[in-house]
């Protein structure tokens, strides 16, 4: 029976005998003498319970018992803070009831997306906190730990499953990309973009291409555009990405007011 990291054996005769004990060793004179049925306690894994029969003088044969934790950890697996669109955080506890946990546990951390069956190794470390990146958004994900170990070696496995991802914000949602009116100089326009997230913000002009985007701070601005030229702009974290948001830039011509002069309209004057 375990309790606290030590563990106790009860021991009984049937043959009306004394008996008398000893921890790993059977030197004379070291012996103890128990009752039947009772207790030997205070014994860690791999100790060897040896006991014998007493009659006067006469000593039994040795019987004997190893004591082992043949129990694995208890582990158990939470999310921790808030899963992203491309990240998840877990925190990692392991007990055990027997033997008792070594000071410095081995935690290893695989992941899988929940529609595949293989698990993928990600870390193996002395941390009980690890956080999973570079994930696809949208996207449900399994977990599991292995912890190593026990005061007897044993090891342990815990799981999360049917975690899933965010979604990165697309474009035209919710003003999450918002494109400032241009600014015209002569045939040359500038227009800013700003995003109401803490996303990434990249654009293009005229293409959506992918490996052709260039990031740009929120609230920066796009120099250089020409009348006609569609810009656009989406988000990402690094890993994933929103629909893209866009505008067209339209150059009105200003309307010029003519006026008769001197009863002549401008086409004729002089």
């Amino acid at each position: 029976t375990w309790s606290g990291g030590k563990a106790s054996i009860q021991v009984s005769t049937t043959s009306g005998y004394e008996m008398e004990y000893q921890i790993n060793g059977t030197t004379e004179g070291n012996w103890t003498s128990i009752t039947n049925n009772g207790t030997i306690q205070n014994l860690t894994h791999g100790n060897t319970v040896n006991v014998r029969l007493v009659n006067g003088s006469k000593r039994g044969e040795i019987q004997s018992t190893k004591i082992q934790d043949t129990v694995k950890p208890k582990v158990t697996v939470s999310k921790q803070g808030e899963v992203t669109t491309n990240t998840i955080t877990v925190t990692v506890q392991a007990t055990d009831n027997e033997s008792g946990m070594t000071a410095s546990p081995t935690y290893t951390y695989y992941i899988k997306k929940t529609n595949e069956s293989d698990y993928q190794q990600k870390a193996s470390n002395q941390t009980n906190t690890y956080t999973f990146e570079g994930l696809d958004q949208e996207t449900s994900y399994d977990i599991k730990v292995e912890v190593q170990g026990d005061n007897a070696g044993n090891k342990g496995e815990g799981t999360i499953t049917n975690i899933k991802t965010g979604k990165i914000t697309g474009g035209t949602e919710q003003g999450a990309i918002t494109f400032g009116n241009p600014a015209w100089e002569g045939d040359n326009a500038s227009v800013t973009v700003s995003t109401n997230t803490n996303f990434q913000i990249e654009y293009q002009v005229n293409t959506v291409t992918e490996g052709n985007w260039t990031k740009i701070e929120n609230n920066g601005t796009i120099p250089n555009l020409k009348n006609g030229d569609t810009v656009y702009a989406r988000l990402t974290d690094g890993t994933n990405y929103g629909d893209y948001a866009s505008i067209t830039l339209k150059h009105e011509t200003p309307v010029i007011n003519t006026f008769a002069r001197n009863g002549k309209t401008p086409s004729t004057l002089s």
